[in-house]
């Protein structure tokens, strides 16, 4: 019983001790380190959520008061940077710290699913996970623990779920709810790639998914955006499921 209590909370810390001792290597989503500071900067994604951050710091405003999505990620910086303040590498440490209770959430599922050794074994896999990101992030557009992005935090919200789901597990559900996911990466793949609208620029070059100053539409439908694409494959796999489920 009291393994239960403290075996969590160890492998929480190991994971945060793990990916905390990872090298932050430049990628995409943070660029660097440039002089005269030689630090790293948040680019893309990742500078939008922080320059949003930024103006909450100064007295501004959460974004300086303009509407845009997921304000608790940017919420959430506000707290990392008043805790250590404004270098990137710090902040994404102890980011990744703070993330590492995805380890332990994925081990507490486990667990539930089909006891310690299960949960034991997918807690390493995770931890794992994590440290292929921070070192591949390089070399990839991969997520990882520490960049300033919002892939682990929702990670982690739908590991905190799935452990209050854990508790009305049926094998059945396990099944239903595995094959679905699948269904759903696959359907949104299909979408995505036939009917969803792309854009490149006038001049040629790479496709995107998003209209810019200079971009013409170059295929798909106009009204299926991703946000459509998005939402049409969660809507049906999740339906699906429920209708297999019960």
């Amino acid at each position: 019983q009291r393994l239960d209590l403290w075996l969590p909370l160890v492998i929480w810390i190991l994971a945060a001790l793990l990916w905390v001792s990872q090298p932050t290597p430049p990628s995409y989503f943070n660029p660097g380190p440039y002089a005269p500071n030689r630090e790293y900067y948040p680019f893309s994604d990742a500078s939008f959520f922080d320059l949003g951050s930024q103006y909450l710091l100064i007295g501004e405003g959460l974004n300086s008061h303009f509407a845009f999505e997921r304000p608790l990620y940017m919420q959430a910086l506000v707290f990392l940077h008043m805790a250590v303040g404004q270098n990137y590498t710090d902040v994404a440490n102890l980011q990744a710290a703070l993330l590492a209770v995805l380890v332990m959430f994925v081990y507490l599922i486990g667990k539930e699913l089909s006891g310690r050794p299960l949960g034991i074994g997918l807690a390493v896999l995770i931890a794992l996970r994590g440290v292929n990101g921070i070192f591949s992030a390089a070399f990839t557009d991969l997520a990882s623990p520490k960049q300033l992005l919002t892939d682990f935090p929702t990670a982690v919200g739908m590991a905190l779920l799935c452990t209050r789901l854990t508790g009305v597990y049926q094998p059945i559900h396990f099944w239903v709810i595995t094959l679905a996911g699948v269904a759903g990466m696959l359907l949104d793949s299909l979408l995505g790639a036939l009917l969803q609208v792309k854009y490149r620029h006038a001049g040629g070059g790479d496709w995107q998914d998003a209209p810019g100053p200079d971009t013409i539409p170059a295929g798909g439908y106009p009204w299926m955006t991703n946000d459509v694409v998005n939402l049409l494959a969660n809507a049906a796999v999740t339906l699906a499921a429920f209708a297999c489920a019960t």
